[in-house]
């Protein structure tokens, strides 16, 4: 973002509407005003392991293949 669009984001974040949740995410936190990061909740995901990921698409999708799967695998990682 550059400083405009993230001072927009800011004002959304300081004046949300009701009921409403904003959920943003970033590769790089640095790049963000301390403003936002201040008003936000900070969580931080990884990406899980690749026999998790197989194992769950085996599950979930058993007429894949194992090339499909290694496609699906290798967009999602």
């Amino acid at each position: 973002m550059n400083l405009s669009s993230l001072n927009s984001f800011l004002k959304t974040l300081e004046e949300p509407l009701k009921n409403r949740l904003i959920i943003a995410t970033t590769t790089n936190r640095m790049l963000l005003l301390d403003t936002i990061i201040s008003r936000s909740l900070l969580l931080k995901f990884t990406l899980p392991d690749d026999n998790l990921v197989i194992e769950f698409l085996q599950n979930k999708y058993p007429n894949l293949d194992s090339q499909q799967i290694n496609i699906l695998l290798s967009v999602c990682t």
